[in-house]
């Protein structure tokens, strides 16, 4: 049938038919090319364009860090949040700007399971997060502070920032008493990752400082947010 079809176009010329129309000449290879993009299926050069397509649209979904898509939520009656889209790459840093009563807040305890989304999708590192329970997503990296300090006096900026990490500990009570390899390991490398986070935000001057010692304006900056991704 195929064959028939290519045999009428070949066997067309591009002259008046008689009627007032034009007739179009294709080659086979047009011919092949135009069914393939009716049936969605796209190749140029041998390769297949809506497929390349796909997977690179994959790809980039899965090298966002935080991915948020058309999420709304509803309290009641009252719309809080519409159409919300946000992606984050990893060593990306955000800010979320906008009036009082905008949803802000609401936007930070719906991606971080306090409330759960009426519509849309939530991903970090590829992974559902919508409807998981807070603890459960700040087991997996997120954390968020709330519109109070939360500071212990007796305590150093840096031991502030380890404590971010208590979730993704995986040593136990018995690791903590006895100091055990397991523990040093990953004490070491919360360590390291603290330094890091302190030098990106130009704080690490401060790191062996009483966060009582300091102002206020400052302090601010190294209150505990819950764990810092990895």
């Amino acid at each position: 049938m195929v064959g028939g079809k290519l045999k009428k176009l070949m066997n067309d010329t591009d002259t008046d038919t008689g009627t007032g129309e034009n007739v179009t000449v294709q080659t086979p290879s047009q011919y092949f090319d135009s069914q393939n993009k009716n049936s969605g299926s796209y190749s140029q050069n041998g390769r297949d364009v809506a497929g390349e397509s796909e997977r690179l649209q994959r790809k980039q979904a899965m090298s966002s860090l935080l991915e948020v898509k058309n999420m709304t939520h509803f309290f009641g009656g009252l719309r809080a949040v519409h159409g919300f889209n946000l992606s984050i790459e990893p060593g990306q840093i955000h800010g979320l700007i906008g009036p009082n009563g905008a949803g802000k807040t609401t936007v930070f305890n719906l991606i971080t399971g306090v409330y759960t989304p009426t519509e849309g999708t939530l991903t970090l590192e590829g992974k559902n997060i919508r409807g998981k329970e807070p603890h459960h997503i700040a087991s997996m990296g997120i954390g968020r502070t709330f519109q109070n300090l939360l500071l212990w006096r007796h305590m150093n900026v840096l031991d502030h920032i380890r404590l971010a990490h208590y979730s993704q500990l995986s040593y136990g009570l018995f690791g903590a008493f006895f100091a055990t390899p397991a523990c040093r390991r990953q004490e070491k490398k919360i360590k390291e990752r603290c330094y890091r986070l302190m030098e990106t935000f130009d704080i690490s001057q401060f790191a062996e400082h009483m966060v009582g010692s300091l102002p206020t304006g400052p302090s601010a900056g190294w209150r505990w947010h819950g764990p810092w991704p990895p």
